[in-house]
């Protein structure tokens, strides 16, 4: 299991509890995740906490997310591409990785299924 996808099932675990309370490297990572979940849309939030409080969100596969979306009626493609991006946001955020440069005209690309 990487740390991103630790990082999220942490949050979406204790998402409404006190951070304050947490240990110190419990509280960092939740706080992270708590910047990165601003920049997604209440439906997009909506998939990232279903999928993190299945077993599915203990994998970063293809195939494990493409499972989890029709099970659940969303597009795989969309689940695939909010679930890698949000696994970056939350590194960056967390500090692990550097923001990727990008134009103004162009999003953050992560890797996706394919056609």
């Amino acid at each position: 299991m990487t740390t991103s996808v630790h990082l999220w099932r942490f949050y979406f675990r204790y998402m409404n509890a006190d951070p304050s309370k947490f240990t110190e490297s419990s509280r960092l990572n939740w706080e992270a995740s708590n910047r990165a979940i601003k920049r997604f849309t209440e439906p997009e939030i909506a998939i990232l906490n279903k999928y993190y409080l299945t077993s599915y969100g203990n994998y970063e596969d293809l195939k494990a997310i493409k499972e989890f979306a029709e099970q659940n009626g969303i597009d795989p493609s969309a689940a695939w591409e909010t679930i890698k991006l949000a696994n970056y946001e939350v590194a960056v955020e967390r500090g692990l990785i550097d923001r990727k440069e990008v134009s103004d005209n162009a999003a953050v690309q992560c890797d996706s299924p394919g056609p």
